[in-house]
This record gives structure tokens, C-alpha cells and sequence, in this order.
């Protein structure tokens, strides 16, 4: 990649001065609920997000799917409020609610003019208060559900993914991904006793952010929120799952009628609390995180090999996700393969150069920038920050770490986790086994995830 001309300022490399923790007040109520306030009268807008501690990580994988299907049933209303009534209200307002389940918790949020914060705070009450769990609900939940997971039979990166999932998790019972199986073995009853069981004040969460002051927000909060009572049986714990310990395993999906293959190549990540979190996030934004990435540079650019072409790390408290990915075009599938993990040996085996370091550096640190945060994205954060337990200027120490890293830093975090022959990966599309060189990776061969996952 040629780096001629290109400079980043030093001002793009300084720690910021300021952090999202700045101005933010911390009330906790007589039941446990947590609220965060920070006020800002730049617009008469309010922003309000939620979490309570009822996420995927907190049932059976044997009921996988149960956090997503608790939440779009409590969606469909209350008692007294349909569907459409339920949602109307603050539809009037120009405003919309968002509820969806992450692993450790589900989360929601809203936003509106400052006027009309009581709505808001009148529907989110009435989300996690008093959903009504109908019948007739539950089975349309049921019913998207398994439409979702047809659509996503027929989609070659979601196929691919799926069966990652699967050859990466270190048990059965650590396998994540929600299928009609799990969906069939989710009952009404199991739906409404999970929300009677994980939300509840205590472990939950609500910022409010926007043209507000902290006394009003503690005033409607407590207003709504104040008889809302815990259950006497304890939390469950979070169960997270653990890693494939083998050295590396692959599958190959059989898709046709399709002209494309996706090909996924995965690895453990550290999770957020680890010492060398930073290290790796920035080493994975060389790699695939972004415009200019090894990986989009070497194999979309340079090769012509992939349409789209990148990586992410996902992390949870102490463990965490690599993948790379792309889509390419059938016939190209092996060469792409073969290019992907030769990308990934040399950024663990070779150090990057010092303005690949910058240029990643100074992306992270525009990405922490307050000025491009709204309050929907600054009361995210916050609210992401307290339910998983960090400070809340953990990104000012995150970012503190990440600008001063340097080369050696990034190879090592690579070499640590990129651990040459030990991949995972994952390929779908209209492939055989014998299209996929045997032992490419030096370490095993692949094997046959299925024979037919249909035509388009």
C-alpha cells in the first residue's frame, strides 16, 4: 500500500481532553434502578436509553432465541394498549422505541423533543412494566421468527456465519446461534416467566440525555419507576461461552444456484478487560476495520478477489471474537482463502509501519470524539458502560492506551491470538469439498458442514 504524502497531524494523535463521564449525574433509586443524567440545552431534544438484565447469555442455549422473543413480545403492548396503540403513542410525537437483546442484557432506546420526555418515559414504563403477553403476540413473534430464520437460510454470509458459530464453540451447550429447533422449544410460558425472572430494577439502567436537568429526570424517574419491584428469586448468571480449544477446524457448505461464496476465517479476541484489549482492537483496524485496511487494499484492490472484504473483534468482559471476512465469486473462493490467511500471518509475524499505526490511531480517536456523538449515541454508551460494570471515562483510558502503542505492540497482540494454522473457517456457497484446496492451512482438512442448503 503506498503511504506517499499522506500525514496525520499530531492534534489527530492527542488525548482528548474531555469524556463522556464529564457532567454526568449518578442517582440509584430505594429499588435498585440506576439512572444516569446528563444534561445539554444545545437542542430541546431529550434522548432516553434503557437496559435491563435479561440477555442471551442468561438462558439455555437449548432455548436460544428466548431474550430476542421476551423482548418483540413485550413490543406488542399491555393490557389496556394494542399493537398499534401501544406504539402510536409516541408515534404522534415524531418519535419511535427500539428493544432488541444483546448478551448480557436487553436494551432499548428513544428519543423526542424535551416536551415530550413524559411520554417517553409513559412508554418505556409501560415496555418494561406491564407487557401483556397475549397469545395471539407470542405466536406472531414465533411466526417473524422463523420467517427471519428462512430468509437467513438463503443468505450465503449468514450461512457461513451460522456454521462458524457452530465449529468455534468448545461445546454444544456453547453454541449461540438460534435455530427452528431451539424457537419450537419456547413456550408462552417460558417467555413471560424469563421476563418475570430478569426485569426488574435491580441491574437496570436509564440515562437520559439531552435538555434536561438531573433534578427532572429523577423527578419522572421516580415518578414511573419508584413501585417497580424485584422478584425474590435471584438473577441467573451469565454463562459465557468458551472458544473451541482444537486447532483450528473448517467447514464447507454446499449452496447452489449461487454464483458467490462467503468465506469467513475466525479466531479468540480478548475481551474489554483484558490488558492487551487496545492493542488488538487497533491492530484488527489495520488489518480489515476500515477504508484503507490491509485487507480491503490487498485482496479487493490490489487482487480483485472480494466484493466486500474486512474483520471485526466483538469482546464480552473477558473473552472475546475474531473474524475475517468476504464474498467473492466462486471460482475464486480458494485464492481468496489462501490471500486472507496470509494477511493474517504476516501482521502477526511482521511489525506494521509507523503510518499505518497513525492512521489507525487517529480513527480510533476520531471515533471517541464527542463532537460527533448525538445524545442517542452518547446515552448508548453510557448505558453500555454501567450495565457491563466499566467506569464510565473508560474510553478516555481506552483511548489513552491505544495512542500509545507502537509497532511491536500490534505484532505481538496478533501473534497472540492469529495463531498460524489454527483457523477457523467457515465457507458457503456453490462449492464442494474438493473445490477447497485440502490442508490449506497447513493443520487439517476441511470437512462438510451440509450437502444442500437449497436453491434461490
Amino acid at each position: 500500500m503506498n503511504f506517499d504524502g499522506l500525514e496525520i497531524p499530531e492534534e489527530f494523535l492527542t488525548p482528548r481532553t474531555g469524556s463522556i463521564a464529564d457532567g454526568v449525574v449518578e442517582f440509584q433509586l430505594d429499588n435498585g434502578l440506576q439512572l444516569l443524567v446528563h444534561e445539554d440545552h444545545t437542542f430541546p431534544v431529550v434522548s432516553i436509553c434503557f437496559a435491563v438484565p435479561m440477555g442471551n447469555l442468561m438462558h439455555s442455549t437449548e432455548q436460544n432465541g428466548l431474550a430476542s422473543v421476551t423482548d418483540a413480545t413485550m413490543m406488542r403492548g399491555t393490557d389496556e394498549l394494542d399493537y398499534i396503540d401501544f406504539h402510536r403513542q409516541l408515534e404522534m410525537e415524531g418519535s419511535y422505541l427500539r428493544f432488541f437483546a444483546s448478551w448480557n442484557c436487553s436494551m432499548g432506546y428513544t428519543t423526542m423533543l424535551s416536551e415530550d420526555m413524559e411520554t417517553g418515559f409513559i412508554t418505556v414504563a409501560d415496555l418494561l412494566l406491564r407487557p401483556a403477553f397475549r397469545e395471539a403476540d407470542f405466536e406472531k413473534v414465533i411466526t417473524g421468527q422463523h420467517a427471519r430464520l428462512s430468509r437467513s437460510a438463503e443468505n450465503i454470509f449468514n450461512v457461513a456465519y451460522e456454521n462458524l458459530t457452530a465449529i468455534t464453540a468448545g461445546s454444544p451447550s456453547d453454541i449461540s446461534t438460534v435455530t427452528a429447533e431451539t424457537l419450537n422449544r419456547i413456550s408462552l410460558e417460558d417467555a413471560e416467566n424469563f421476563y418475570n425472572l430478569c426485569c426488574r430494577p435491580e441491574g437496570s439502567v436509564i440515562t437520559v440525555v439531552g435538555d434536561v436537568s438531573p433534578e427532572e429526570a429523577l423527578l419522572i424517574t421516580q415518578k414511573y419507576f419508584a413501585e417497580w419491584t424485584n422478584p425474590e428469586a435471584p438473577l441467573p448468571p451469565l454463562t459465557f461461552p468458551q472458544f473451541s480449544e482444537a486447532a483450528g477446524d473448517t467447514t464447507v457448505t454446499f449452496m447452489p444456484g449461487r454464483t458467490q461464496a462467503a468465506i469467513l476465517v475466525a479466531r479468540p479476541a480478548p475481551g474489554f478487560y483484558s490488558a492487551n484489549y487496545p492493542d488488538f482492537k487497533t491492530m484488527n483496524q489495520i488489518l480489515g476495520g476500515g477504508l484503507g485496511s490491509r485487507l480491503g487494499h490487498s485482496i479487493r484492490d490490489e487482487q480483485g478477489l472480494a466484493y466486500g472484504v474486512g474483520s471485526w473483534a466483538a469482546s464480552m468482559d473477558s473473552t472475546g471474537f475474531f473474524a475475517a471476512y468476504l464474498t467473492t465469486l466462486s471460482d475464486y473462493a480458494p485464492q481468496a482463502l489462501a490471500s486472507v490467511i496470509h494477511e493474517l500471518e504476516i501482521i502477526s509475524t511482521e511489525n506494521v509501519l509507523d503510518i499505518e499505526l497513525r492512521l489507525a490511531q487517529a480513527n480510533i480517536a476520531g471515533e471517541q470524539a464527542l463532537s460527533g456523538m448525538t445524545y442517542a449515541d452518547l446515552a448508548y454508551r453510557l448505558t453500555d458502560l454501567q450495565v457491563t460494570e466499566r467506569p464510565l471515562d473508560w474510553y478516555q483510558t481506552y483511548l489513552s492506551s491505544v495512542l500509545e502503542l507502537t509497532p511491536d505492540d500490534i505484532r505481538s497482540a496478533a501473534a497472540e491470538y492469529l495463531v498460524s494454522g489454527e483457523w477457523f473457517v467457515s465457507i458457503s456457497g456453490p462449492l464442494q469439498l474438493e473445490d477447497i484446496s485440502p490442508g490449506h492451512d497447513g493443520n487439517h482438512e476441511p470437512r462438510e458442514a451440509a450437502q444442500d442448503c437449497g436453491a434461490l
